[in-house]
């Protein structure tokens, strides 16, 4: 299939007839498998591709503070802190 840019109205809606998806939903679908991923590596290619020992892997903080720029630790305070404003105050967006 071409790129967003090059996908004709026809081929988005022979998309949709063949496999019952929205473009959209299917654009997002892929971002998110996509992001997923990256953060937590390819779940599939365990299976026969890469050969890594259990030293050579990354822990999942690792991974995190990699992904997000934030430590375990600061993204527990975090979501408490929230957590907490939210009970005191509501929601407010």
């Amino acid at each position: 299939m071409s790129t967003i840019e090059n996908t004709t109205a026809r081929e988005i809606a022979d998309f949709e007839a063949r496999t019952g998806w929205s473009w959209s939903d299917a654009v997002d679908e892929a971002a998110t498998i996509q992001r997923e991923n990256r953060i937590f590596g390819n779940r599939s290619s365990g299976f026969g591709g890469r050969k890594s020992t259990r030293a050579n892997r990354k822990s999942y903080a690792q991974r995190f503070f990699e992904a997000t720029g934030w430590t375990l630790e600061a993204a527990r305070e975090m979501a408490w802190d929230l957590q907490r404003e939210r009970r005191i105050f509501g929601r407010v967006a």
